[in-house]
């Protein structure tokens, strides 16, 4: 089983890595074109250093912020550390899928339009005649 190089491990070092040991696998199958093929996942618990990196970007609110949320500074340093979660790089392949998703969804907001400027023309045109 070859293992791809996560962003979890990048913040690691190998000393830390080899020290951690399997707490669960998952099984994932995958149907490729002759057979049904199973890959084990290995899942490794987040190291505690990791929550302290990442505890500068998750300041505890004031009470007037927990009852009425803002777009503010604090908001957008917690929605970038989001991000960087879930987008490790700009060549990852989630990158990828959000902007053909995105692509989509514009499509079909065009596409709707389109068919509703139609619709209006032959509505239009059948209350003339």
């Amino acid at each position: 089983m070859s293992r791809s190089r996560t962003g979890l491990d990048n913040c690691l070092s190998r000393s830390e890595i080899a020290s951690q040991r399997y707490v669960r696998t998952i099984i994932l199958r995958s149907r490729s074109i002759n057979a049904l093929t199973a890959h084990q996942v290995p899942i490794r618990p987040t190291p505690d250093r990791l929550f302290t990196l990442d505890k500068p970007h998750f300041p505890l609110l004031s009470p007037s912020a927990q009852s009425k949320p803002n777009v503010d500074r604090s908001f957008l340093r917690q929605l970038l550390a989001i991000l960087r979660i879930a987008f490790p790089s700009y060549r990852s392949p989630e990158v990828g899928i959000v902007f053909v998703h995105s692509s989509f969804l514009v499509l079909r907001t065009v596409l709707s339009v389109g068919v509703a400027k139609l619709d209006g023309k032959i509505v239009k045109a059948l209350v003339r005649n």
